[in-house]
Formats: structure tokens, sequence, C-alpha cells
């Protein structure tokens, strides 16, 4: 059901939110604008483009269980553990997290989830404390346990930002943490900042790429937000700086979970990680198949390349999803990228746009891809591939 209301005595008929409305959600009817309730998705583009304000959001009221944002305080970066080291992102929100905790006069604070770790990890870094949960419930990942577990340390500790890399495992749980907490959270954010009422400004792409949403939340604590790789540079180390280890014990209660782990078989390793990689040679729905992988793992492999994909070559079961690049996998900015036999959505491009060169190689001139690419070659990918193999190979000699 939509939360939207039309004031019939203020609009003028206009028409702007007719054709404002990217859903088609508003309609003429018998002389007045009417909503077409399964088809509008809350946007509020209407509301913002009536001229009259005769449009707006009905609300509910808030049931009375309010929060007081002064008790919150704190900025957390969640430490997500990858087979005993931390994630890269880690770094990177460290960074970040050091930014906004300026902007907010208050600390910076690592959560660490997991049955051991090494503190050296963070060591150098301009961190003030890091909580570490320890339990063997928490040495490999578990939706349940990890929401329960970090919404526990919310309840105790509160604190008023909460920062995590959009990866598999952040997307997976935070929805969790933000529904129990009562608070909001924005996906893929690309970049943060604080405003003059200490609200974190949490600007990330939205209706495909076309326009960067800031978005608040301002009455409901901790704002939460998660954060693509390679969006913000890795935080810098400062030689001695040291911080404060608060070792916890989780509740057996909150390590409670319905599922249970039968097995763990790890993905095998391709080609290098296509986080860190200078060459990335990416294949889509037009190389073809699996086999077609292995030809651009045997070109990668030659020129010291990482090899991606599409989402749609992953969706096919042609390669792992921990090679797709795009706003569904992601995002990479290296210095040479290659696109064989991909089209070139808006999703696959914000996953690419940091990279320095792109180069698409297309059998369709008319591909999305070649609008955006720096260089195009149209033609049979394979045989193109082949001759760029040896170019690059003869200039990186």
């Amino acid at each position: 059901m939509s939360l939207l209301k039309i004031n019939d005595d203020i609009c003028v008929l206009c028409k702007r939110c007719i054709s404002a409305c990217p859903y088609s959600a508003l309609i003429m009817d018998d002389g007045k604008v009417r909503l077409i309730p399964d088809k509008c998705q809350m946007c509020g583009v209407c509301v913002t483009s009536c001229p009259v304000k005769a449009i707006s959001f009905d609300l509910p009221k808030a049931s009375g269980n309010t929060v007081n944002l002064d008790d919150y305080s704190g900025v957390w970066v969640f430490g997500e553990m990858e087979n005993g080291e931390l994630n890269p992102v880690v770094y990177e929100l460290v960074g970040k997290g050091r930014e906004l905790a300026r902007r907010l006069r208050t600390e910076l604070e690592v959560v660490v989830f997991s049955d051991s770790f090494d503190r050296t990890q963070l060591t150098d870094y301009d961190i003030d404390a890091v909580l570490f949960v320890k339990d063997q419930a928490l040495s490999a990942f578990n939706e349940e346990v990890f929401a329960n577990t970090l919404s526990w340390l919310v309840g105790i500790y509160k604190p008023e930002v909460i920062l995590c890399g959009a990866t598999a495992i952040g997307r997976s749980f935070l929805p969790r943490v933000a529904t129990t907490c009562h608070t909001g959270l924005t996906a893929d954010c690309t970049s943060l900042s604080i405003d003059d009422n200490r609200q974190l400004v949490q600007t990330r792409p939205a209706f495909g790429g076309n326009i960067m949403a800031e978005i608040l939340c301002p009455e409901n604590r901790p704002q939460m937000a998660t954060v693509r790789s390679r969006v913000f540079p890795p935080a810098e180390k400062i030689p001695g700086k040291e911080f404060e280890l608060t070792e916890l014990i989780l509740p057996e209660r909150f390590a409670q979970t319905s599922a249970k782990r039968i097995s763990y078989t790890p993905e095998e390793k391709r080609t290098s990680s296509i986080a860190d990689a200078e060459i990335i040679i990416s294949g889509g729905r037009g190389i073809g198949g699996r086999e077609g992988f292995k030809l651009l793992e045997a070109a990668a492999e030659k020129i010291g390349a990482a090899v991606g994909a599409s989402r749609a070559a992953v969706d096919l079961g042609w390669y792992p999803y921990s090679h797709q690049i795009g706003q569904t996998g992601k995002t990479v900015n290296p210095k040479i990228y290659i696109a064989c036999g991909i089209s070139g959505a808006v999703q696959h491009r914000i996953g690419i746009s940091s990279a320095d060169t792109i180069i698409a190689i297309n059998s369709d001139p008319e591909a999305p891809i070649c609008g955006y690419a720096d260089y195009v070659v149209i033609g049979d990918w394979k045989q193109i591939i082949t001759n760029l193999e040896q170019i690059i190979s003869e200039q990186t000699a």
C-alpha cells in the first residue's frame, strides 16, 4: 500500500508529477491526478517535482518508542574477517571512519567477530579501540549469529555510526541488524559526510546511476551504511599509534542458530584478484560459455591480468561470483579494463567507472559499452584478444 497523498484542493493539474514518475504510477482520471498504488515505489520524485506541494507522504505517527540521539556516540567499522585476515575494504573504511569521527568529535572503533584475532593487523592505524567478540560460533560466517552479535553490541555501546563493506557478508546480515535496532541502512554508498546536525549524509546512485541520492536517518540510531570496495582509499599508517583492545565473550543465547554448517569447500583460485589487478579481461554473455572463459584465463596469464565477469555470465554459471564486476559485484579500478562480449548495462558500468582505460571488444557496434569505452574494436573477440594479447605483451616486456 502506498503512503502517498494527493491534495486535490491544491493541485493545479500541471501534470509535472505524471511525467516525472519513473514507474508510471500517476495518471489523469476524471480531471484529477490519481495514483496507481500497485505501481508506486515511494521514490518521492513526484513530491519534489510538484510546484505547489500538492503531493506528500502520509507517514504513520511514531509509536512512542522514541530514541534519545544524545545517548549514541562513536563511529564503528565492522572488521570483516576472511580466512583469518581482515578484508581490504576494512582499511578503506578505517580511513573514511576517522574522517567522520573527527567531524563528530568522537572515537573510531573496529568491531571484529571471530574465534581468534591478530591485533597486529591493525597496528599503526589511526583507530581508538577494537571490540573483539570471541566465540567458536563466529569462526565462520552465519547470518543469524552475526546479526544477533552486532545487535547485542549496539544495545550495550550505542554507536552513532556503523560502516560495513558492501560485501556478500555485509549485504547479508546488516539488514537484519537494522531491522532489530529499528533504524535505517543505506547500501552501496559512494560518498559519506557529516552535516551540521551530526547526521550522516549517505550518498549512493539511484535509478540505474542516473541520479545521486543523499539519504539521512534523522530520527533513529545508529546510522548505518555499507560501502563498496575501492570507493575510498586505504587508511594511511601512523607508526607507533596504539589502540585499546576489548575482548568480549558472546553470550550463549546469541550463538543459537537454526542453520547448521555441514561442510566448506574453498573456491578454486583461477587468476589473480580483480580487486588489485592493473589489467582485467572480462567476459560477458557474448563469449559463449565456460570455454570462452578458459581462453580469457590463458590470455590473462600471459599478460599478467585478472579475469572478471559480467553478472549475466555469472548467473549462467560460467564463472564464479567472486569475479563478478558491477553494481551487484565488485568495483574495480585497473589501468586497463578489457570487456569481451559485454553489452555494458549501467550496472556493469558502475563497477568499471574508475578504470583508467576501457577497451570494448564486441561484435555489436550498437552495444552500450561501445559508447562508454575509450577504445572500441568490432569483430570476433577470440581473434582480437589474441592480437591484443600479443601487443600488450610486447609493450609491457
